[in-house]
């Protein structure tokens, strides 16, 4: 006779609750739309959000443990229950999860009305020994929406290509969708994003630019949702703005409080979207980081409005001066709980392949364990595998096939797009530190670890998919790295001393004197001469304003030594008339 493995199920629906024990053993446990229809007898219009098969519940004899697996459309929230303490709430969508001693389940529901009408379900599993927290992260796009309501503003944090802006753009779903019930539900209202597109600022100082595209954004936002008299409303306040805001960051305030309150008396709650946001948030300047600051601080319109910011690096990884007045204050409405996106986990791969190619999820996990080890988990490199499958024909062949197909493609010849703009998008200091690891040479210690928690290196200390590896090998054709005394790149702004890129510590002027004095190696630079071309090219210099720069120039000139000259061997000064770079 076989062992038993009961498990003692409650169903809460309503007011109502049903509770009974099922033995597992015995066969599966699968809860649907007709099983609590029928359990709760009611007609076909309730329990209109789950699915026929929402969720089984299984004894895996090989492992010992029982399991669940979501099978649903909108995915099963769960949380462990431990004596009294209840853990955080984990969303699963199409994939298994473990149960544990005791556990609370949910899944989510609407009533005719489109208010929340959910389902609980409670299970008691007296066969598991222990109860520990699950130790998954909660689902991304939860942790969104929840940092989004608590604190009215979130950070999304990845390298390129790790679905940053896929995850944002679920808050741009149209109505009548899930996620958009699921975004005005946590924001207390109906919200109207407003995309704000960063990339690519050129040709106005970046905080008219930011500024321009924000009101822009709230243009398009209420012309796509067709509220056209705000629509025409807002086009005044774009145009107004640009004939108007041209030299000073204060002279914006009005309009966009204005603007706000336009959104607000329309009963919307005002929501920006800040994609590509690393380059604006590095040169904009910080007063208008402040207004933004008090926009989101202003007790009529700062309860309902909402940033939310897409970046490469965290903020104070961006720019050097994150204590400085209005820049302090802007990152920290942020806090430090970024929402960080790296390559995914093999043990986590099945779903983002199911993701990828739903017509070819149910494949082997030794395939999966191939695919994933060619793609390192990189969302973006995953489609393009299977694109190049696609491509090539290769989806008909057998699975386990597949690894030495894409093997067969020179990946060095033809770069990966996803690799190649991945690479690209890393700043100088950081391409040196990935290819000191590949030469075994000295490198900035501090980048690596930030490159390993981004998730650019394995726990292995390799790089995460070997078609970045050839890609990175191809960019730089094999170019050596030097390794002794200072050397300065012009072509690339980088400068490397003793092998180890100190580029990221040269910020701002130092960088500029050090590129002058290298361009005009072994030749005397006057301090004049030196103040006139480091300088911003729209001061207007006097005799008055050079003297004075003059002791600016000295301090910059010693700090600059500090950090690539110490011992004084490259740049020398001459008392009285200026500095030298030995060539």
């Amino acid at each position: 006779m076989s062992e038993s493995h009961p498990i003692w199920v409650s169903i809460w629906y309503r007011d109502q609750e049903r509770g009974f024990e099922h033995d597992t053993a015995e066969g599966s446990l699968i809860i649907g739309r007709k099983f609590l229809q029928s359990l709760f007898n009611t007609n076909g219009e309730t329990f209109r959000n789950v699915s026929r098969n929402h969720l089984e519940i299984h004894y895996d004899l090989s492992k010992d443990q029982l399991w669940a697996s979501d099978r649903s459309l909108l995915g099963t929230l769960a949380r462990v229950v431990n004596d009294d303490n209840v853990g955080p709430e984990f969303l699963y969508h199409h994939e298994p999860f473990l149960v544990k001693r005791s556990m609370r389940l949910r899944l989510q529901n609407e009533d005719d009305e489109r208010e929340p009408d959910d389902v609980l379900i409670n299970i008691e599993n007296d066969a598991h020994e222990e109860t520990c927290p699950i130790v998954d992260a909660p689902a991304h796009w939860d942790r969104l929406l929840s940092q989004l309501r608590s604190v009215r503003a979130a950070h999304i944090v990845g390298l390129a290509g790790t679905g940053k802006s896929t995850l944002a753009k679920k808050l741009l779903a149209p109505d009548g969708t899930l996620w958009q019930r699921q975004r005005d539900r946590h924001l207390g209202g109906t919200a109207l994003v407003a995309w704000v597109d960063c990339h690519l600022m050129h040709g106005a100082p970046v905080w008219q630019l930011v500024g321009r595209r924000m009101l822009s954004a709230l243009y398009t936002a209420a012309d796509e949702r067709g509220l056209f008299e705000l629509r025409d409303d807002l086009k005044d306040a774009v145009e107004y703005f640009n004939e108007n805001v041209r030299t000073r960051i204060g002279q914006m305030n009005a309009i966009f409080r204005g603007a706000l309150r336009l959104v607000i008396k329309a009963g919307l709650r005002p929501l920006f979207v800040f994609d590509h946001f690393d380059t604006a948030f590095a040169q904009i300047d910080p007063f208008m980081l402040y207004q933004l600051y008090q926009f989101h601080q202003w007790p009529e319109i700062g309860e309902t409005l909402r940033y939310l910011v897409i970046t490469r690096r965290p903020l104070e990884m961006v720019r050097d001066d994150v204590e400085k007045d209005g820049v302090n204050e802007f990152v920290s409405l942020f806090g430090r709980t970024a929402i960080r996106l790296t390559p995914i986990a093999e043990q986590e791969f099945r779903k983002l392949w199911r993701e990828v190619a739903p017509a070819y999820g149910f494949i082997s996990a030794e395939t999966l364990t191939d695919l994933h080890t060619i793609s390192g988990g990189h969302p973006a490199l995953t489609r393009e595998l299977y694109q190049e499958l696609a491509i090539n024909g290769w989806l008909d062949d057998a699975p386990e096939s597949w690894r030495d197909r894409l093997n067969q493609v020179d990946w060095r010849e033809r770069p990966a797009q996803s690799a190649l703009t991945l690479w690209q998008s890393l700043n100088e200091a950081e391409q040196h530190t990935i290819l000191a690891a590949l030469n075994d040479a000295p490198n900035d210690k501090q980048i690596e670890l930030a490159l390993r928690s981004a998730g650019l290196f394995n726990d292995q200390g390799e790089l995460f998919s070997p078609i970045f590896r050839k890609t990175v090998i191809q960019q730089c054709d094999g170019q050596p790295i030097p390794q002794d005394g200072l050397h300065v790149v012009p072509e690339r702004q980088r400068v490397l001393l003793n092998g180890e890129d100190v580029t990221g510590k040269l910020s701002g002027r130092k960088l500029d004197v050090l590129m002058y004095l290298h361009a005009n190696a072994g030749r005397l630079c006057s301090y004049n001469e030196l103040i006139e071309n480091t300088i911003s090219a729209d001061v207007a210099l006097d005799d008055l304003l050079l003297e004075t720069e003059r002791g600016s120039l000295q301090r910059t000139v010693s700090r600059l030594c500090r950090i690539v000259d110490p011992q004084r061997q490259h740049i020398f000064n001459e008392q009285g008339r200026g500095y030298l770079l030995r060539a």
